[in-house]
């Protein structure tokens, strides 16, 4: 799953999460402490079975999937919501140095892997 409001997601970012989902339904991106439904890889089979039975909402397909959580550490998940943080990310654009931002690229394998989740909890809950 991919939002097209993701401006930095890059293949890197979606090989690392390729790379993290192992015996998981899923792999996802936690930023700021909240996992970022719209920036995940799913196994198609886990995919194909848990939208025949979610809700309409994002939160009742993750609810009792095993979801494995990766750090976004980069920023690669950052959504665009509002004018407000559109001009933020063309001041990551500009200058991501000044802005605090690390836009690098993702190396495979790089950044912390959790333990897959049950339950669609959000992280810190």
């Amino acid at each position: 799953m991919l939002a097209g409001d993701q401006p930095f997601v890059t293949s890197a970012a979606l090989n690392q999460l390729c790379a993290a989902i192992g015996g998981g339904e899923a792999a996802a991106y936690v930023r700021d402490g909240q996992l970022q439904f719209l920036c995940a890889v799913w196994d198609g089979a886990a995919l194909r079975r848990r939208l025949a039975t979610a809700g309409s909402s994002m939160r009742s397909l993750y609810a009792a999937a095993t979801v494995v959580e990766v750090a976004d550490r980069a920023g690669v998940s950052r959504d665009v919501d509002t004018p407000a943080d559109l001009a933020a990310v063309r001041r990551l654009v500009r200058d991501p140095v000044e802005a605090g931002i690390d836009i690098a690229p993702i190396a495979p394998g790089e950044g912390d892997q959790r333990q897959p989740k049950r339950g669609g909890r959000l992280h810190g809950e």
